[in-house]
């Protein structure tokens, strides 16, 4: 089974709350799939069968989605690993459940496209970084990312909005 691992290309992609991913793990032993809140991954197995099972069911929930893939949808901020395992063989993915940064990154881009203001999830908060051109915009950019963090779509997985503002 090693030579059909090695031989899966890696493509690992997050993409905005409520988007589908494709990820295929290279050496599916060492992989970390992220998923985002809200949102959804389908992962290819690369032809690993077995019982599907989650470290801890309340970071992500998986389901099988045909065709030797399994969906894998992000329910709280965290990590979980999935294991597959037929007896005889045991697979393994790190899966992390991450606050949607490019997702916010980009709105931000949309409404700010002058100015140079990057957003990252670390850890259960959202930091914003970069220089903008005045003093307002640090606070309008903040206020943005409170608003979409504190949307329908976190409030109801029970997200407090965490924003640390590090914009000059």
């Amino acid at each position: 089974m090693l030579g059909v691992r090695s031989a899966i290309a890696a493509l690992i992609m997050s993409v905005s709350l409520w988007g589908v991913a494709l990820a295929q793990p290279e050496d599916a032993a060492q992989e970390s799939v992220s998923v985002t809140l809200g949102g959804n991954v389908l992962l290819g197995l690369g032809g690993a069968k077995g019982k599907v099972s989650l470290t801890d069911g309340s970071v992500a929930t998986v389901s099988s989605a045909g065709s030797g893939n399994v969906m894998i949808i992000g329910k709280k901020l965290g990590e979980t690993t999935l294991i597959i395992s037929n007896g005889s063989e045991t697979f393994s993915w790190l899966i992390k459940v991450v606050l949607p940064a490019l997702a916010i990154q980009d709105e931000l881009g949309r409404l700010f496209p002058d100015e140079r203001i990057q957003a990252r999830g670390v850890g259960g908060a959202l930091v914003l970084t970069g220089e903008v051109s005045s003093a307002p915009l640090v606070d309008e950019a903040e206020k943005v990312v409170m608003g979409y963090l504190a949307g329908p779509s976190f409030i109801k997985l029970n997200v407090s909005p965490n924003v640390i503002n590090l914009l000059r």
